[in-house]
């Protein structure tokens, strides 16, 4: 995963890439935009296995095990943020 931030006409414009088809095959985050809890589901996702949510700035925000398919984030702020299980990267917004 990496950004790139360009300027037009004054305005920061941030390009997102995302590697999201490896390790697990596919995952998925819904409902997005939301604000209390989101929901994931992907192939190969394990009980027990780590979960990192990042900010725009790559600033890792929290840490979690996968203990079922709901994450809580009412403690984020507003924007948008990157889910990552495994080598998958998956953006939602948290508003």
């Amino acid at each position: 995963m990496y950004f790139t931030i360009i300027q037009i006409n004054s305005t920061p414009i941030i390009s997102v890439n995302l590697n999201i088809y490896n390790a697990v095959k596919q995952t998925t985050v819904f409902p997005s935009p939301t604000s209390s809890s989101i929901r994931f589901s992907g192939d190969g996702v394990k009980e027990g296995q780590l979960i990192q949510i990042y900010n725009v700035n790559r600033e890792l925000l929290k840490t979690i095990s996968v203990k079922g398919q709901i994450i809580k984030i009412e403690d984020l702020r507003n924007g948008l943020h990157f889910l990552r299980i495994g080598d998958s990267t998956v953006p939602f917004i948290k508003n």
